[in-house]
């Protein structure tokens, strides 16, 4: 149907702030100094350059929808985060909608849930995947801390603090998050969250079947603790979604673990550079 494929084009756009690119190269253009004047006496606000920010960056601008594209920072290795409801990029968000849409054409019941939401963008369009197909029977399940990544506990993520303090953007509260969906009209009872660590919340979760187990915890621990307590729950044919498998090696070794402990033959696939996905 033309309407909800407009609708859901339309949801990504906005999830992923496509419409408003120029202005989050504005934002970098004014915290990295590209706009100001180059003297201490001197440091006025170009507005010519920042008013036309695609003319006189075009390049940077192109490289900011091609970085969107792929799930990427703003800035290489910096905190400079994204100014949109979600980090992972349209390939990973084209990746929901194939994994849900293939679900529905070969009626495979079950829910959704992301483990790790930031500011809960895959979820929200999760949920406005279930109000395109008028899947009222499935949930969407947002699980997170809602206070950042955790501190690392292990010795497998000793070297990858990237909890609150650290990277304060990374901490979204639930109320914020719950905000975001009801700036979509998404906020509705067949979202249900699941606030705190994932070794408390996840195994006694009122989850009985998993259609989509989407993991974005970051650490081993996070991503151990989100495949013990829900993979046996994911149906036959359901999809296990691993967001950073291919830029955290801490998530990557905790997925190895596991598939090898299991016996997963199940070949996964690249989303993207840093995206993988099978089919259970």
């Amino acid at each position: 149907m033309e309407i909800r494929k407009r609708y859901i084009d339309l949801l990504k756009m906005a999830l992923l702030n496509e419409h408003y690119l120029e202005n989050e190269l504005r934002i970098q253009a004014l915290a990295e100094g590209w706009v100001q004047g180059k003297s201490l006496l001197n440091r006025r606000i170009a507005y010519e350059k920042l008013h036309n920010i695609k003319k006189y960056y075009a390049s940077e601008f192109e490289l900011m929808k091609e970085r969107r594209n792929e799930g990427r920072h703003l800035a290489e290795g910096s905190q400079h985060l994204v100014y949109a409801h979600t980090m992972i990029g349209r390939k990973r968000m084209d990746n929901i909608q194939r994994c849900f849409e293939q679900l529905i054409s070969e009626n495979i019941q079950g829910d959704l849930i992301e483990c790790g939401v930031w500011n809960g963008g895959a979820t929200i369009f999760m949920a406005g995947l279930l109000q395109a197909y008028q899947e009222h029977d499935r949930k969407v399940w947002v699980a997170d801390s809602f206070d950042g990544v955790p501190v690392p506990e292990l010795e497998e993520d000793k070297e990858f603090d990237i909890s609150k303090k650290v990277f304060p953007g990374l901490a979204v509260g639930l109320e914020e998050v719950k905000n975001n969906f009801d700036k979509y009209d998404l906020l509705k009872e067949n979202v249900e969250f699941l606030p705190g660590l994932f070794s408390s919340t996840l195994p006694n979760a009122p989850i009985n079947e998993i259609a989509v187990l989407r993991l974005d915890g970051d650490l081993y621990e996070s991503t151990m603790d989100s495949l013990n307590a829900l993979y046996d729950r994911v149906v036959s044919g359901g999809f296990v979604i691993v967001d950073d498998y291919g830029v955290l090696p801490p998530c990557k070794k905790a997925v190895d673990e596991f598939r090898e402990k299991r016996n997963i033959s199940n070949s996964y696939q690249w989303i993207d550079w840093s995206g993988i996905y099978w089919r259970k």
